[in-house]
């Protein structure tokens, strides 16, 4: 009735048939400049099957619409609707750039790497590809609804819309254009927060979400180009939620047992934010309880024992993990605490005994021995410190609980010397000096 592509109304027939409009294979551009056809592509050319591609749908019956069951949370199938949505522009003649010709190779890649073909199930939440998918899908939108050419394409990868985020956040946006992108600058309801010049590593920025109050945020990203006619810009946004989680009891760097105050558990708390429907405890990734009601403050008891005996000292993380009314986590905080359960080993206490020995150096000089010996207690690597008659520090290492000092030419005019134990250093003993200290006097030979 409109005169059809003749009069420049274009009908999805037309475009289809390769005789008007050339058709449309499936990974259209991967096909260019292959002869033949790889076999992994196939034409769409009926009708039906267009359709239940642009609506989502499995592919049942190739000549029937609607028959295949709906694939909207797939985001395999997101892809390939906006994917034949632009191919579908392509083959009208709807201007186009490089910009737009890269994110449709990069969709027909994916998608290939994938194998689909309209059946079956590829890509669910949490799945690799899964975030990609969106985004690319994202990115053609942009360009059918006629704005992908005209300046850069900003597309958010993280967070998006309708994230719940908490504490540090690295914004992360993609960004097609025909022209190099100079820069991207982020706000945050409206307010600038950084710009990143240095797009080679992509375009990020860290944010931290503590510094806001609770509730919604925008964040928009603003991308400008090198356009030589002059710089064009072009932008996205994405409305975050902010929550807080906040653990109150204990203090990180705390620490906490049997030997800090005589209790063998823990009460952990946690502040959190309205929303929050419950709150998870966790020890070093071990769920020690969860909380569902609020209304008394959101707290777990952690008891320090393990089996019939107590927790091993050291250092372990606990963790609060809470969760809104569908159990989405919307936040979470940490914290390090050390636990102090066993009490100290006593050091040993040493006693020694003494003897002593002398000899002539010469006619004129002699000499003297003091032996150390370690009562009871063979210890090697002890340090035996002491003097002679309260002179200048000597010492010796035991070996077997035993070592010696010896003080040489002593003037035959001295008729004896006296050896004293000032202190005795080995790990897990202890000495303490006697009244009267050890000591021993030996004569002159």
């Amino acid at each position: 009735a409109n005169g059809g592509y003749l009069n420049g109304f274009w009908l999805l027939e037309d475009v289809l048939d390769p005789d008007v409009g050339g058709g449309i294979w499936w990974d259209d551009i991967l096909t260019d400049g292959h002869d033949p056809v790889p076999p992994y592509t196939s034409p769409i050319d009926l009708c039906a099957v267009a359709v239940d591609i642009l609506d989502q749908r499995e592919i049942g019956d190739p000549a029937a619409v609607g028959d295949g069951p709906k694939h909207a949370n797939d985001a395999a199938y997101t892809l390939a609707m906006h994917l034949l949505a632009a191919q579908l522009n392509f083959g009208a003649g709807a201007a186009d750039c490089d910009a737009v010709r890269d994110v449709a190779l990069a969709g027909e890649e994916l998608l290939d790497q994938h194998d689909f073909n309209g059946m079956g199930d590829y890509l669910s939440s949490g799945d690799t590809d899964y975030a990609l998918a969106l985004s690319l899908a994202n990115d053609l939108d942009i360009y059918n609804n006629g704005a992908l050419c005209n300046g850069p394409a900003v597309s958010f990868r993280n967070p998006k819309e309708n994230d719940v985020v908490n504490g540090p956040v690295l914004i992360d946006v993609e960004v097609f254009d025909l022209f190099d992108v100079t820069q991207v600058e982020f706000f945050v309801d409206g307010a600038s927060i950084g710009t990143d010049t240095v797009g080679s590593d992509g375009w990020t920025w860290s944010w931290d979400a503590t510094t806001e109050p609770e509730g919604s945020h925008t964040l928009l990203a603003v991308a400008t180009n090198a356009n030589p006619a002059g710089a064009e810009t072009g932008s996205a946004d994405v409305n975050v939620l902010v929550y807080t989680v906040s653990i109150t009891s204990p203090a990180d760097g705390a620490i906490v047992g049997l030997q800090v105050d005589g209790d063998t558990s823990v009460d952990v708390t946690a502040d959190a934010a309205d929303g929050v429907t419950q709150v998870e405890f966790s020890v070093d990734g071990s769920v020690i309880g969860t909380d569902a009601d609020g209304t008394d403050g959101w707290s777990a008891i952690w008891n320090l024992t393990e089996g019939e005996g107590l927790l091993t000292d050291g250092d372990y993380t606990i963790t609060a993990t809470a969760s809104d009314s569908s159990l989405t986590t919307i936040g979470s905080d940490s914290v390090t605490v050390t636990v102090d359960n066993e009490a100290p080993v006593p050091d040993v206490p040493l006693t020694v005994s003494l003897e002593g020995t002398s000899s002539w150096q010469n006619k004129v000089k002699w000499n003297a021995t003091a032996t150390i010996t370690l009562v009871d207690h063979l210890v090697d690597g002890a340090l035996v410190s002491g003097n002679w008659d309260g002179g200048s520090a000597v010492s010796c290492t035991t070996v077997d609980g035993e070592c010696a000092i010896t003080l040489s030419s002593i003037s035959n005019k001295v008729d004896s010397v006296t050896f004293t134990v000032e202190s005795i250093t080995a790990t897990g003993y202890t000495y303490t000096t006697p009244t009267p200290a050890d000591s021993k006097t030996i004569d002159q030979p």
